[in-house]
């Protein structure tokens, strides 16, 4: 090993924050693209004498080759006040994902635990102060430094990960259906939500019917809520906060009250923590999370917006009221704290979740929006609308920037996590998978014989679901 440059990298978790990209190498800071090794790196704790290899293809600053381990964060070693692991506000040991990157594919790289020992080194400042962060901070550009490597020295066996392909080369790849047929189930599909790991999914079907399934293995895990209300149900989609932890939906209960419920997932008890009050004008529309998952953010009927502290009962923390029509959908980007609204009225409107102000209004469609996605990103807003179109508007400005027309009303958008992708669902039952880069569609099909409630891509953005009114799922993999 002569004159190898490396750069050093951290993924780690804190007290309120989830995963994310703490350290970086300052190409990929430059490029807008930190946020790809939180995406790309995982594993167990690595047993001694061995590391993580993965290959990162055709990314914006080019190949790349990761060497990695997980290991457990320590107070003393930190310097964090504290004994032993540290853990998160929900008593979970945090790891750290550390190691460093290289530019190109190096697949005979020859690196020890030495060199893991010196990255470790160079990221620990800045984890010791990314832990007092309570709102998503930018990750910090690592230098390059050159490997260095003592002769008598062992270097460390590869634990080798399939290798990760961003940018367009991803178009390229075939999508197939992973069950022959979609799975039925007893009702209309609502809304389907996807945990962080990608293992399983929560879905929203029926009358008031919550379960989580696992994608693999086609079967239910359990059942969240299978009661029928005097008033019978109405269908508030379902979200999970970014630790998984948590789920979030409305219910009508006795004297037709509308309940903002918080289910916490390890227990499986849920709490109401808002009643929006009685009848169809304050039915709960649409459900989301503040990044740090601390607020349930609900869209209704009424045309309001209310902030609910998603751990307390009845404790609301502000009101966003502009809109003229009913809030139809709602999106978070997770790393800039922004929210976009849509309306019954076409219109979009966007809103910093620190201050809880409008920063732009976007009157762009002639029918009601349905949809909403940020890019990962953060710079482009996709909106679906009945008047069949998507739109792309570019958050900064409210500025359109690019317009697909269809034959149906567009009922849900999706970005891929790498923004390489996005994929839509229309009111005639047709799913496209599209690059972004292009605007080209690279897969469609029509498995639903009703409307698309629900298109969802798993975090490594390889496996894409769809839920639909004809009371099915869908699930497609990349291959």
């Amino acid at each position: 090993m002569k004159n190898t440059t490396a750069w050093s990298f951290l993924v780690g978790c804190n007290q309120s924050l989830d995963y994310r990209t703490v350290v970086a190498p300052n190409f990929m800071c430059e490029s807008g693209i930190a946020g790809l090794l939180a995406r790309v790196t995982e594993g167990d704790l690595t047993e001694k004498g061995t590391a993580f290899y993965r290959e990162i293809h055709n990314s914006k600053v080019g190949d790349i080759t990761l060497i990695f381990r997980v290991i457990e964060a320590i107070a003393e070693d930190t310097g964090i006040s504290g004994n032993g692991v540290l853990k998160d506000l929900f008593g979970r040991e945090i790891y750290l994902i550390e190691g460093i990157a290289l530019k190109g594919i190096v697949p005979n790289i020859v690196t020890t635990a030495n060199n893991l020992e010196e990255a470790h080194k160079r990221v620990l400042g800045d984890y010791s102060k990314f832990w007092e962060a309570e709102d998503s901070v930018s990750a910090v550009a690592s230098d390059s430094f050159t490997l260095q490597s003592k002769g008598e020295e062992t270097g460390l066996k590869y634990n080798k990960l399939k290798p990760y392909v961003a940018g367009n080369k991803v178009a390229a790849t075939k999508w197939e259906r992973l069950y022959p047929e979609p799975q039925r189930f007893e009702g209309a599909i609502h809304s389907i939500a996807i945990f962080p790991d990608g293992k399983n999914i929560a879905i929203r079907y029926g009358d008031r019917k919550i379960v989580v399934w696992s994608v693999q293995d086609k079967q239910e895990l359990y059942s969240l809520s299978n009661l029928r209300g005097l008033t019978g149900g109405y269908p508030t989609p379902i979200a999970i906060d970014p630790t998984g932890h948590f789920l979030t939906t409305a219910m009508i209960e006795s004297l037709d009250q509308n309940k903002v419920k918080v289910w916490h997932l390890d227990t499986k008890e849920p709490k109401d923590i808002g009643n929006l009050g009685i009848g169809l004008a304050h039915r709960v529309t649409s459900v989301a999370f503040t990044p740090d998952s601390k607020t349930v953010i609900i869209g209704s009927a009424d045309s309001r917006i209310k902030l609910l502290d998603a751990r307390a009962e009845g404790l609301e923390i502000g009101t966003l009221s502009s809109h003229a029509g009913q809030v139809k959908c709602l999106a978070v980007d997770l790393n800039n704290w922004f929210l976009a609204s849509g309306d019954s009225k076409g219109e979009v409107r966007l809103w910093n979740l620190r201050t809880h102000k409008q920063v732009i209004l976007i009157q762009g469609h002639s029918l009601p929006v349905n949809s909403l996605a940020f890019s990962p990103d953060g710079q482009t807003l996709l909106s679906g609308s009945d008047d069949h179109t998507i739109k792309f508007w570019n958050v900064k400005t409210g500025d359109n920037s690019n317009v697909l027309e269809f034959d149906y009303d567009i009922t849900s958008v999706v970005f891929s996590s790498d923004g390489n992708l996005f994929a839509t669902g229309d009111y005639g039952g047709n799913i496209q998978i599209w690059d972004f880069q292009s605007k080209k569609d690279i897969f469609k099909e029509r498995v639903h014989s009703a409307a698309v409630t629900s298109v969802v891509f798993s975090p490594d953005g390889r496996t894409l679901i769809s839920g639909s009114k004809d009371s099915t799922i869908a699930v497609w993999q990349q291959k």
